[in-house]
């Protein structure tokens, strides 16, 4: 019932939105997970390396944990490109939400 993908990913990319957020957005919406879920673990690691982990250890980490690859590569690429944590999780809860709710093609 929701907005077909493409349209969601062309939003993104015209939006300006983070590679790493298009992915995991498109990629954890073919998966069925949450996006909450997603914020949630992003806002979780993203916090630990600006705690001062080594980036290496929270990507193991992430490992073990089982996290979704789309998120992994989030957390690492946004933590090199240095984009806030809240500004990832927003925008993968806008996009995810209009996937789901079926927003009207021109929104």
């Amino acid at each position: 019932m929701g907005l077909p993908a493409g349209a969601v990913h062309q939003k993104m990319l015209q939006a300006g939105v983070a590679p790493s957020v298009v992915e995991a957005v498109m990629e954890s919406s073919a998966g069925g997970s949450s996006s909450e879920e997603d914020s949630e673990a992003i806002a979780k690691y993203k916090k630990m390396i600006q705690m001062g982990l080594p980036a290496g250890a929270v990507h193991q980490k992430m490992l073990q944990a089982g996290v979704a690859p789309s998120v992994v590569e989030a957390v690492m690429e946004s933590s090199a490109g240095g984009s806030s944590s809240e500004e990832d999780s927003e925008a993968i809860a806008k996009y995810k939400k209009m996937i789901q709710m079926g927003l009207p093609a021109g929104a």
